[in-house]
C-alpha cells in the first residue's frame, strides 16, 4: 500500500469527539505522514505488535503525546474491577482489554481484577460459562431470525449490527452483577 499523505479521522458520539480532538492536535503541527514516521521511530508496545505492552516513552508527535497522556497502561486498580466485552466487537476493540491484561500480568493489582470475553468458549470451571453460553445462544438466535427474515449471509450482518449494544451489553451487565455480588 502506498502512502497518499492523507489521514482520515472518523468517529461517532464520544468517538467523534476524539476524532475532532485528534484533528485539532494535529492541525498544522506535522504533515500526516509524520504521525506514521513518529510511530515507527517510537513504537507503542501494544499496537500494532505486542511487545512490552506499554506506550512509547517519549512520542514525538502531538497526537501520540495526547494519546499517551490518556493511556491507562500505567495505572493499577486498588478496588475490584471487571473488564468485560466481546472480542469481535466492531465498536469497542477488545484489544484494549488485552493490553491492560498484559500490563497487569507484569504489574499485578492488589485488588481482584477479572477479564471476560463473553464471545469466547467456556473453559473447565469457568465462572463465566453461563454468560458465555447465553451469549452464544443469543448470537445464534439473531442469526436465525435474520435468515428467516430473508438474510442470505447466514445472519452474519445481523449479528455484527447487534453485537455491541444488543448482544454484548446484556451479557456483560449480567457478568458484572455476578462478579460484584461477591463483594
Amino acid at each position: 500500500m502506498s502512502d497518499n499523505h492523507q489521514l482520515l479521522l472518523t468517529g461517532y458520539s464520544q468517538g467523534g469527539f476524539v476524532a475532532m480532538a485528534g484533528a485539532r492536535a494535529m492541525q498544522g503541527a506535522l504533515p500526516s505522514s509524520a504521525f506514521f514516521s513518529a510511530t515507527a521511530a517510537a513504537p507503542d508496545g501494544g499496537f500494532p505488535t505486542l511487545t512490552t505492552g506499554i506506550p512509547a516513552t517519549s512520542p514525538g508527535n502531538t497526537l501520540r503525546q495526547a494519546l499517551k497522556t490518556n493511556d491507562l497502561r500505567d495505572w493499577v486498580p486498588t478496588a475490584p474491577l471487571l473488564l468485560c466485552g466481546g472480542d469481535s466487537d466492531p465498536t469497542l476493540f477488545f484489544l484494549n482489554t488485552t493490553l491492560l491484561q498484559h500490563y497487569w500480568t507484569s504489574n499485578p493489582p492488589t485488588a481482584a481484577v477479572a477479564y471476560v470475553d463473553v464471545d469466547s468458549t467456556p473453559t473447565a470451571n469457568d465462572p463465566h460459562a453461563t454468560f458465555k453460553d447465553a451469549f452464544a445462544a443469543a448470537k445464534v438466535a439473531v442469526a436465525v431470525a435474520a435468515v428467516l427474515d430473508g438474510a442470505t449471509d447466514e445472519g452474519r450482518l445481523a449479528v455484527l449490527k447487534a453485537y455491541h449494544a444488543t448482544l454484548v451489553a446484556p451479557a456483560c451487565i449480567a457478568t458484572v452483577q455476578k462478579f460484584f455480588d461477591g463483594y
